[in-house]
């Protein structure tokens, strides 16, 4: 079978079942997944993984099953996608729920499942969502919620602060040797929804020429 994702970061207690996994299976970074995994999170566990050129992260108390390249279910929990339209190789990701589908149209955003519903929260970029009747895209700033009895709600949400601490703990580690450094302050920019602006265009080109030596960060 193909290999639909690959782990690059666990912290706490994470299990994998399904598919080759004939039972559930302490989670660690390296491992493939194919079609028909089902990665559960415990309290305090987290995961990063890769599809493609998409990071997929899962908060605590989650559940999700990797259905094909490019399509996850989630059960339970919440779920961020981090879709670097400028990547290359990048690729549509559909996230089935109980109360509908989510799409990103390049961007980074956090799906979760609370009450009765699905909540989605647009950090960049657009999300197409679908439920029953409902088809409607989210923006960058904007909270969508999308409720069992097929009503939506719409709120302002802030790109910074704690509500996305737990994205940042478990992004998958930064290989910082021989990258300049715009490179990485463009990578810090992206993990803390920030933008990076340089004084001057000259105070720009001094930076691209500043080497970073080291090991990773994450």
């Amino acid at each position: 079978a193909a290999v639909v994702a690959a782990v690059t970061r666990v912290s706490g207690p994470v299990e994998v079942g399904g598919g080759p996994f004939t039972r559930s299976t302490p989670m660690l970074p390296g491992h493939a997944l194919m079609a028909g995994a089902e990665i559960r999170s415990g309290p305090g566990g987290r995961v990063a993984l890769q599809m493609g050129s998409t990071s997929v992260r899962m908060d605590e108390k989650s559940a999700i099953t990797t259905l094909a390249p490019g399509r996850i279910a989630l059960a339970r929990g919440a779920i961020y996608v981090d879709a670097d339209p400028t990547a290359s190789g990048s690729s549509p990701l559909v996230i089935e729920t109980p109360y509908g589908t989510v799409e990103h149209l390049g961007t980074q955003f956090e799906a979760r499942l609370a009450g009765e519903g699905m909540r989605v929260r647009v950090r960049e970029g657009r999300v197409r969502l679908v439920g029953g009747q409902v088809s409607v895209e989210g923006v960058a700033g904007e909270q969508v919620t999308l409720l069992g009895t097929g009503h939506l709600q719409r709120e302002p949400v802030a790109r910074t602060g704690g509500e996305w601490a737990w994205v940042g703990e478990i992004a998958p580690p930064y290989d910082i040797e021989d990258k300049p450094l715009p490179s990485f302050l463009r990578w810090v920019g992206r993990e803390t929804g920030r933008a990076i602006v340089f004084a001057s265009a000259a105070c720009e080109a001094e930076a691209a020429e500043v080497i970073l030596r080291g090991s990773e960060i994450g």
